[in-house]
């Protein structure tokens, strides 16, 4: 038994050099394949927490509302590539008043400042919602984002129902 285990112990079995090489050569190309697969779903997961944080800044809005039982609203700047959470101070409903309504907080989602949204469009009137104590909007439409990058496309709709607030999207990645 001790023979036995002497000559186990002095095999001289083992790696050579050439057979680790191969073996580096073999995880390097298979990691040089998943590298671009990773960058494109790295621009799938910004695009879709984009639009993520837009709708949770709307939903914000509507439930400081009916908290706070004042009106708030979520602006949408495509110029500057923003989205501005504001409490309504001023005189009109349904908009954006720079200077009298008080910014509650400025996302910029736009690529100048590493987000991924280029373009923000939008059917409400003013590029505002405003959101009342009890919830409903002041107006309703459509907001619309859009990305285009070197690998993906990707363009999400993002509903706001009048009468109750409610705020629902979907989102399209190519």
């Amino acid at each position: 038994m001790v023979k036995q285990m002497k000559k186990i112990l002095s095999s001289e079995r083992g790696l050579t050099l050439m057979e680790i090489m191969i073996g580096l050569v073999i995880i390097g190309i298979v990691a040089s394949m998943a590298v671009p697969r990773f960058g494109i779903a790295m621009d799938r997961m910004k695009f879709r927490s984009a639009n993520r944080d837009v709708i949770s800044d709307l939903r914000l809005a509507r439930s400081s509302a009916v908290s706070e039982k004042n009106d708030f609203g979520v602006y949408f700047d495509n110029g500057n590539k923003t989205v501005t959470l504001f409490e309504k101070l001023g005189n009109f409903n349904d908009m954006y008043e720079a200077g009298t309504d008080r910014i509650v907080k400025v996302d910029t989602v736009g690529n100048t400042a590493g987000g991924i949204i280029d373009a923000i469009g939008t059917s409400l009137a003013n590029s505002a919602v405003v959101f009342e104590p009890d919830g409903s909007a002041t107006t309703g439409g459509v907001l619309y984002t859009i990305t285009m990058t070197e690998d993906i496309v990707g363009y999400s709709i993002i509903s706001i129902l009048p009468a109750t607030g409610r705020v629902s999207s979907e989102t399209y990645i190519w």
